[in-house]
């Protein structure tokens, strides 16, 4: 080329760039137009508001007379300092054999950091030869059909691997709000948003069945034929189509609709339920008096449905003079009977308002027709007569909530010394309401004589079980091969009466429904010698078909792998640990053919691998979907299954969108897919994302924010404080992943419209919670001022508040009742569970502030004769203990040291068994068992439990200087033996106490698993001497202790003698050895496959000491599982550099952004590169490339 030439095109190509800089630095986009390019060959988004990179300085203008990319054989340059030059005559690069930025400092992605032009001059070869980012793992278009040059069927960053300027102030397709579609296809649209000028449609009220319904009841045609046609379909009415009903319905449509309603009250939806109620209610306005609204009609006609109204309005109708609610009940008792959702606070105010309208709940004929709330009988009012008693007695059997109480109550004062067999056997499941005292006084024949009633009852406390097994002779029971008549009863027997049961009698008394049941409430120990009694005669697969379900967890999996073929009917119904599944699953997953044998699995599901999911079939991987026993991991590979095979996201139709499985939309590889649904069809992913289970996702997961946002976008929800109540309905889950700006904006109104989804998100922790307690005291008023009311709306949402807030709220039975209800729906979750994915609400708070309110009621109203002065004390009573439960925590160390020796031992059973008894509290109650047992049996260590955590070296000796293997089991469950400096030293004490009877190397696999947290107080020289055959038996269960890492260490080398080097563990043997992986050094981890490091358990993955953590290599951090990134602790990941952080956070199930390295000439952030600037470099290379 001549200099003139050069010269020619110099100025040539200045004067073109100048023009692209100005119109690149015009204000772009009016919002009403809508094409972004000439031609619908290269589409750009509409929305003025999104850049390509985030560049401020590279908009893509909308206007038409500025378009970008309007012939298909021009690229869209999103900045001027990356051109992508796809013009053949002005070529870069042209000649396959020229590299791209041959110079170091201009290469593209040559750092490992993976950097996408990190140098402002770089240009981006567009010939499909030329491959930019040649790491094979981390590509940009390095394949001809994914170059850059925006050709129609190109797709840029496919892989969500492997983003783009990652970099926040460079970002492409960072979130829906500022994305261009990934794809250039004439399909692929504009990515919704806010400012987009067509509205989006919402979620449809209702279905085509329900508009149906909402006309005809609009109508006043018979709706008869309609119910009768529609019938099946009534369980799914919906609460948003509820809300269209016309408050116009005839009378006699509203009694057949409710009255076919309430034939499926149990089936609807709690929301629908509540909608119906309300329906109703509009329909009825509140009299100016301030009486109730409900009068007999209405309450007949709400039937069931009554349980949907608020306390308040509960308590407004109950507290009438000549209340509606006592005509009621005079006139039919049938609706009491269908109460099964009825709950204590509710209960108390009906049979309040019966006792204030004279209705005397001591009669016989009374009783006859509580129904459901004999489950919630004030006993304490006065004392039943043999007949009442005998009718609440024969109610108390349907109940369905836990009668106990009124049992124990209805008991107290009954005198059984002399009762027979027949009379101690017409007592039924009553006999659960005797007291330790009572069941002590009992003949043997008498019990023995009534053991086909006792051995069923479920209600009795392992202390209860003992005195009756005591008080029948269970040696000579066992002794004659009698033992299935123990029933239920049997699960009080200790390790060594279980194991010499023969096993021709265990196979018998294994056939015994009551016997089998039993087991379910014994402890490992006791499961472990059943398990190892019946496999010394019989077969694995004969052991399969012989134990109960309970006792298959105590099953080795080695003993496992010898069973044969397992029936679908087999796998569904053990509750298999996941090592167990594992095996089960190699063996059956081949047999299972259709989609409903994965919907029978069960258990079974956990033990599914990725390679096996990968090839299921869609059918099946939908059936798979369902399933509750699924893992995070799990359900992230079989997202990727499921979608590989499912048509492109651009085409799917709003009614596919709809039955995508919502848990596998939310573990979609890549965001970006989403992103493709064209706007018309968005809505239909919100629907799913708000029926998703958010708990899926760890809270620090930034897949929250992708959904989110999207969900923002495409509802055009620039910010909560704009939200209707219809959008709040239609966010369901997606409230879950509020933040707390989102929190901060929403109305008083639109909060109460979302308490119910709130509620049902579990805990909420760090800014979240402080705002969403501002908002709650903002909308329902402070703590003093709440009623019973305020806490039954607001639920496990008041445990957000601590102690020294909840116990302002005003004492009340009322309230106490309400509480109960509240703190008997939490469960505290089993096992390890990282607190980045523990979703249970902490009850602290309201647990001890409903301890305080029993306490403050029991000695206010007329108790305080019972009670017993110590010191000035107010001492505890059995009745007290009983009612409070495990919130006899809220007792005081002087009350519980007060309490008299028969109060504690008939409350030991509860008291032994609190976790949150801090060690004052377990000193006091160590005095008074000191007390109560002179000389303690093992027996009665055994029943102590935690609190033996309080006894010194000194007292161990003297009262614990022989302990069994049993006593052990008992107290070894507790963590505290190992957490604590001086309880460990106790624990030394114990052990060295056993071992003088037990040398190490003599002990079982049953022993070793009994011994549970006290096993941490092995010293390693004793570890080394255990058999490892033994401990391979009870790996599983010592695979779960968190001991301190000498110990875990040498058990560690004692898993190694069992199952050989950590190189040749398998993914079976991971799962058993658990918590000791932790204590495997650098140098061993190092041997560890990447395919096996998603079987490292959690709890083994927060235990890595974070020195050992970091050298983890780059591909095992990668394959760490989602799971186990939820366990990785701060510490952990502080010491990793940023290239294993992005390693690690892969596991996170969003689309993880590569981070980019800017430039090193750049100050500040390369959005900020002037595109002038770039423009002469881009000319200054032309020149130099053409010499």
């Amino acid at each position: 080329m001549g200099q003139a030439a050069l010269f020619g095109l110099f100025f040539g190509l200045i004067f073109c760039l100048c023009l692209m800089i100005s119109s690149a630095e015009i204000t772009t986009a009016d919002p009403a137009t809508t094409d972004a390019a000439a031609t619908p060959s290269a589409t750009a988004d509409a929305n003025p508001a999104t850049t390509v990179n985030a560049n401020p300085a590279t908009t893509v203008n909308a206007n038409p007379a500025t378009t970008v990319n309007a012939n298909p054989a021009t690229t869209v340059n999103a900045n001027p300092a990356n051109t992508v030059n796809a013009n053949p005559a002005t070529t870069v690069n042209a000649n396959p054999a020229t590299t791209v930025n041959a110079n170091p400092a201009n290469t593209v992605n040559a750092n490992p950091a993976n950097t996408v032009n990190a140098n402002p001059a770089t240009t981006v070869n567009a010939n499909p030869a030329t491959t930019v980012n040649a790491n094979p793992a981390n590509t940009v278009n390095a394949n001809p059909a994914n170059t850059s040059n925006a050709k129609p069927a190109t797709t840029v960053n496919a892989n969500p691997a492997t983003t783009v300027n990652a970099n926040p102030a460079n970002t492409s397709n960072a979130k829906p709000a500022s994305t261009s579609n990934a794809t250039s296809t004439p399909a692929a649209t504009s990515n919704p948003k806010p400012s987009t000028t067509t509205a989006i449609p919402g979620p449809k009220k209702c279905t085509e069945w329900e508009a149906d319904l909402a006309t005809k009841l609009a109508a006043s045609a018979d709706i008869t034929p309609f119910l009768l046609a529609n019938t099946d379909k009534l369980p799914s009415l919906s609460e948003s189509c509820v809300k269209t009903f016309s408050n116009a319905t005839s009378k006699a449509n509203l009694k057949k609709l409710m009255a076919e309603l309430d034939k499926v009250y149990d089936n609807l939806n709690p929301g629908s339920r509540l909608a119906l109620f309300l329906w109703i209610e509009q329909m009825n306005p509140k009299p100016a008096n301030g009486s109730s609204w409900m009068t007999v009609e209405q309450l007949t006609l709400l039937d069931r449905f009554l349980l949907q109204a608020s306390l308040s309005s509960l308590k407004t109708l109950a507290g009438m003079e000549s209340s509606p609610l006592c005509a009621f009940f005079n006139s039919s008792n049938e609706v009491w009977k269908s109460l099964y959702d009825l709950n204590p606070a509710q209960a108390n105010i009906f049979i309040t308002g019966l006792k204030k309208c004279s209705i005397d709940v001591a009669k016989a004929e009374n009783i006859a027709k509580l129904g459901q709330l004999a489950c919630f009988y004030p006993v304490d009012d006065k004392p039943l007569e043999d007949s009442p008693r005998t009718k609440l007695l024969e109610l108390l059997k349907n109940c369905k909530s836990d009668v106990k109480n009124v049992y124990q109550k209805l008991m107290t004062s009954m005198n059984v010394t002399s009762f027979g067999a027949s009379q101690l056997g017409e007592l039924g499941d009553a006999a659960a309401g005797l007291g330790i005292k009572q069941l002590a006084s009992l003949s043997k024949e008498a019990v023995v004589g009534s053991l086909s009633t006792l051995s069923k009852i479920e209600g009795f406390s392992k202390s209860q079980k003992e005195a009756l097994l005591k008080a029948a002779g269970v040696a000579d029971i066992i002794s004659k091969g009698n033992v299935a008549s123990l029933g239920k009863l049997a699960s009080a027997l200790d390790s060594s009466a279980l194991g010499s049961i023969p096993a021709a009698a265990l196979v018998t008394a294994f056939a015994d429904a009551s016997f089998a049941a039993s087991t379910a409430a014994m402890e490992p120990l006791q499961k472990k010698s059943l398990v190892l009694s019946v496999l010394k005669t019989k077969s694995a697969d004969e052991a399969l078909t012989l134990l109960p379900p309970a006792l298959i967890t105590e099953m080795t999996t080695k003993k496992l792998q010898e069973a044969g073929a397992l029936s679908t009917a087999m796998l569904g119904k053990m509750p298999w640990n996941k090592g167990q599944a594992l095996v089960v699953m190699a063996k059956a997953f081949s047999n299972l053919k259709t989609a409903e044998d994965f919907k029978k699995l069960g258990r079974a599901a956990q033990g599914i691998t990725c390679e096996q999911i990968t090839g299921m079939a869609a059918d099946s991987l939908e059936a798979l979907s369902a399933s509750d026993s699924l893992s995070r991991d799990q359900i992230r590979c079989a997202s990727t299954a499921y979608f590989k095979a499912a048509k492109s996201f651009s085409n799917l139709t709003s009614d596919e969108i709809s039955k995508i499985p919502s848990n596998y939309l939310l573990y979609l590889k890549s965001f970006k897919d989403v992103e493709t649904v064209p706007t018309a069809n968005c809505a239909s992913v919100v629907s799913v994302f708000a029926k998703v289970e958010h708990r899926l996702l760890g809270k620090s997961s930034k897949r929250r924010e992708e959904v989110l946002n999207y969900v923002k976008t495409c509802m055009s929800i620039s910010s909560t404080d704009k939200l209707t109540a219809s959008q709040v309905n239609q966010l369901g889950n997606v409230l879950c992943m509020f933040g707390s700006v989102e929190i901060d904006k929403l109305s008083n109104d639109n909060l109460k419209e979302a308490i119910d989804q709130l509620r049902g998100c579990g805990k909420f922790e760090g800014d979240v919670k402080t705002s969403l307690r501002t908002k709650i005291t903002a909308t329902y008023g402070t703590l003093e001022t709440w009623t019973f009311d305020t806490v039954n709306e607001l639920q496990t949402l008041a445990s957000m508040f601590d102690a020294s807030e909840t116990n302002k709220l005003s004492v009340s039975v009322d309230l106490k009742e309400t509480l109960k209800g509240i703190l008997s729906q939490v469960k505290e979750p089993e096992g390890f569970v990282p607190a980045d994915v523990n979703f249970t609400p902490d009850m602290t708070s309201l647990k001890s502030s409903f301890g305080k309110i029993v306490i403050n009621l029991f000695f206010k109203v007329g108790r305080r004769k019972r009670a017993i002065t110590c010191s000035s004390i107010t001492v505890p009573t059995k009745e007290l203990i009983l009612e409070l439960g495990s919130s006899s925590s809220a007792l005081t160390a002087d009350q519980l040291g007060c309490l008299s020796l028969d109060t504690f031992k008939e409350t030991v059973d509860i008291l032994g068994d609190i976790t949150a008894f801090p060690m004052e509290k377990l000193t006091a109650l160590k005095i008074v068992a000191l007390a109560a047992y002179p000389t303690p049996t093992n027996n009665d260590i055994a029943g102590l439990k935690r609190i033996t955590v309080a006894f010194t070296a000194t007292e161990i000796n003297t009262y614990f200087a022989t302990p069994n293997i049993d006593a052990l089991a008992a107290i070894g469950k507790y963590q505290d033996w190992s957490s604590d400096a001086t309880v460990a030293a106790t624990a030394k004490q114990i052990v060295e106490n056993f071992l003088k009877s037990n040398a190490p190397s003599t002990l079982l696999s049953k022993d070793l698993l009994a011994l549970g947290y006290l096993l941490c107080a092995f010293t390693p020289e004793q570890i080394a001497t255990v058999s490892a055959a033994e401990y391979s038996s009870a790996a599983s269960n010592i695979g779960k202790l968190k001991c301190s890492l000498p110990v875990l260490t040498a058990l560690k080398n004692k898993a190694v003698e069992a199952f050989g080097a950590p190189s040749a563990w398998t993914t079976v043997q991971m799962q058993d050895i658990g918590t000791l992986t932790a204590a495997l050094t650098s140098a061993e981890f190092s041997t560890i496959s990447k395919e096996k490091m998603s079987y490292i358990t959690p709890e083994a993955v927060s235990l890595i000491p974070p020195a050992v953590f970091q050298t983890l290599t780059i591909d095992q951090l990668r394959y760490l599982g989602t799971e186990n990134l939820a366990a990785v602790s701060s510490q952990q990941k502080a010491l990793l550099d940023p290239t294993k952080t992005l390693a690690l956070n892969e596991n996170s199930g969003a689309t993880v952004p590569l981070t980019t390295t800017p430039s090193p000439t750049a100050s500040g952030s390369q959005a900020h590169a002037s595109p002038l600037a770039a423009a002469i470099a881009l000319v200054l290379t032309l020149l130099a490339l053409s010499q």
